[in-house]
């Protein structure tokens, strides 16, 4: 299978966390996001992990994949989702 020009452009772009420490993304726009929590009882330890977030009232909302009560939640990184498929691309 051949990819065409604009394809193999597409691909190069190397898409790369940005920390939350340099830049947020603009409020409410859905992102990827690195995050890490605490998860006590038989675990007792720190996890990190993706999903989605966004951001509200200038810091990350509690709410990740949907769901909250996340313990010590705190976003590390994040980068912008991909463009949504277009047809006939």
């Amino acid at each position: 299978m051949k990819m065409n020009k604009e394809h193999r452009n597409t691909t190069k772009r190397k898409k790369e966390r940005i920390p939350v420490s340099k830049k947020l993304p603009k409020e409410g726009v859905k992102v990827l996001v690195w995050y890490e929590y605490f998860r006590y009882g038989s675990y007792n330890r720190l996890f990190q992990t993706y999903g989605l977030g966004y951001v509200y009232q200038g810091e990350f909302s509690p709410f990740i994949n949907g769901e909250s009560g996340w313990q010590q939640l705190r976003v590390i990184a994040w980068m912008p989702l991909p463009e949504k498929y277009k047809e006939g691309e």
